[in-house]
């Protein structure tokens, strides 16, 4: 996957998730693609904000579920607040323990 894919999460967990675009699921497009520690990350803007335990999320970051991913399927996504994205974008060594993991699933290319 690659900067200005369409992407389709369906998502796992947590199990009652639901979005403006139906239960389960929502779609964005990636606006970076970084290296980060753990391995590649994705920058998704999401196409249309959800709320998840009172935050608006916009923006996520996505890492692979499983170490050493090799393609991208599994994916934890973790919300990237506005007022961070900058930094997140600037930094390759993103402090995951400042983010909070707001959804797991799966990730595919928008049909």
């Amino acid at each position: 996957m690659k900067s200005n894919d369409e992407v389709r999460v369906l998502v796992g967990e947590p199990w009652d998730f639901s979005s403006p675009e139906g239960d389960n699921l929502f779609s964005g497009r990636i606006i970076n693609v970084m290296s980060t520690r753990f391995g590649e990350a994705l920058i998704i803007k999401v196409r249309r904000p959800f709320t998840i335990d009172g935050s608006e999320v916009s923006y996520l970051l996505a890492m692979h579920r499983h170490v050493n991913g090799v393609t991208w399927r599994h994916i934890t996504a973790l919300e990237v607040p506005i007022d961070q994205l900058d930094s997140v974008l600037q930094n390759d060594d993103v402090n995951t323990a400042a983010l909070k993991i707001v959804v797991i699933g799966t990730i595919a290319l928008a049909d």
